[in-house]
């Protein structure tokens, strides 16, 4: 992947190889302060460059298959994940640990935190003859001393194939 970088001084690009999956890429993603860039891929992997560099920060090792995409946190303490192994993770950014696995019964296509960082949802395509669905949890309070997460809604959606999702509008009641 090339990443395109502009420095301040000199108002050029510059492009910067980065060199870490293994197999083709599925999202790029910058976390909310752009100092970070997630990348995601078919090799399993979830890398984490510097931005400005292009330097790897780390790689987040856990699912058992593709994985489609991510989503960061406000604060970029937490990060999900979607993957074709059937599950949503839920790691903690700076150390890299899973936090938490969210079990589907098809394979998870998209995440997303809610605004507040309290909710979050996970979308399932129609793999294994099953229905496309948007899972919505809620977050416990502390997730790294104990994850009680529980669903709260799931929305049967009647298309073949849902891309992406966002719940940036999403308030808690």
């Amino acid at each position: 992947m090339r990443l395109l970088t502009c420095t301040a001084l000199h108002r050029e690009q510059r492009p910067i190889l980065l060199k870490g999956h293994e197999r083709p890429l599925t999202q790029v993603r910058f976390n909310r302060e752009g100092d970070l860039l997630y990348s995601t891929g078919k090799d399993r992997n979830v890398c984490v460059w510097f931005s400005h560099n292009g330097e790897r920060l780390g790689t987040y090792r856990g699912h058992n298959g593709a994985v489609w995409g991510c989503d960061i946190n406000f604060h970029t303490s937490l990060l999900l994940t979607a993957s074709s192994d059937l599950s949503a993770k839920l790691w903690d950014c700076e150390t890299g640990k899973e936090l938490y696995s969210f079990v589907h019964t098809s394979v998870v296509r998209s995440v997303a935190f809610a605004e507040g960082d309290r909710m979050m949802c996970a979308v399932t395509d129609d793999s294994f003859g099953k229905i496309p669905t948007i899972y919505i949890y809620n977050l416990a309070e502390d997730i790294k001393d104990r994850m009680s997460s529980y669903r709260i809604i799931s929305v049967v959606v009647m298309a073949s194939f849902i891309s992406s999702v966002s719940l940036h509008c999403l308030r808690q009641c």
